[in-house]
């Protein structure tokens, strides 16, 4: 039974049966297969594939472009399993007007798995933000579309490893929380409640030496590339640190109910696109 797998996460992959997928012979090949893959619930007009995906050029010569692209793509993945999971079926359907995914094709996309997981496995999801080694530079459509969906999907997992970094500091799990803090700068380097709850975990965790030193690290990044001083909470807590006032300190409720507290919009799917 054909399996696949998309992961648009970090680096793009594709396995079908366990194998990866390398043969794309072009990168509209693999451009068709992400948009189809990520807008599975609808079908899609040719010509606005054609549009999305060759926009310089004449709709009379791009229509073979399609047509040859189309047919490599149903080539490389002719049929995967089907959702009832006793037959397989084709991956792609067309018609003379439209281009869709087979709305009874079973196949796992992890940015659908990421936005329908709870927060603690959303997280381990997100290995990098979407499409960050995929480019396609002769489409600003498709350049665009990407980007909006980076940004998107980097604010959501942000948010959830925010709130999961407040959660362990209540629980005094500060390993935890230093490793989520530092997992949200390394998406986004100038998040600058993330710096705080990351000096706050350190001083927590008895290292205050290091809370210390990334205060002065965040004051010169702040000044050096935006030209700003650290925001006020900031200040405000660097001088708790200075004056002894923060100390380990242990909540009495659960990681299972400090997560439930999590707004349920955290946990569900985003809003379609």
């Amino acid at each position: 039974m054909s399996q696949l797998s998309i992961l648009l996460l970090g680096s793009f992959g594709v396995t079908l049966d366990g194998q990866p997928l390398t043969a794309f012979e072009t990168r509209k090949i693999q451009a068709l297969l992400i948009y189809l893959a990520c807008q599975a619930d609808q079908p899609h007009q040719r010509e606005t594939l054609i549009t999305f995906l060759w926009p310089d050029m004449p709709l009379q010569s791009t229509g073979a472009n399609m047509r040859q692209t189309l047919y490599r793509l149903r080539k490389l993945i002719p049929s995967v399993k089907s959702k009832n999971g006793n037959t397989t079926v084709p991956f792609i359907i067309t018609s003379r007007q439209t281009v869709q995914i087979n709305p009874e094709a079973d196949f796992y996309l992890d940015v659908a798995a990421f936005t329908s997981s709870p927060p603690a496995q959303a997280i381990t999801l997100y290995r990098g933000d979407f499409l960050a080694d995929f480019y396609l530079p002769d489409s600003e459509a498709f350049e665009s579309w990407a980007a909006s969906r980076r940004a998107e999907y980097q604010r959501r997992v942000l948010v959830l490893m925010e709130k999961l970094t407040d959660i362990a500091l209540q629980q005094a799990n500060y390993d935890e929380a230093v490793n989520l803090a530092q997992r949200q700068l390394a998406i986004d380097n100038f998040r600058e409640n993330s710096h705080r709850q990351l000096m706050e975990a350190w001083t927590r965790n008895g290292h205050r030496q290091d809370a210390l030193a990334h205060y002065d690290y965040l004051s010169q990044l702040l000044q050096d590339e935006l030209g700003l001083e650290p925001e006020t909470e900031t200040h405000a807590l660097i001088e708790s640190i200075r004056a002894g006032t923060i100390v380990g300190m242990s909540s009495g409720a659960s990681w299972d109910t400090l997560l439930e507290s999590l707004p349920k919009a955290l946990q569900h799917n985003l809003p379609p696109q």
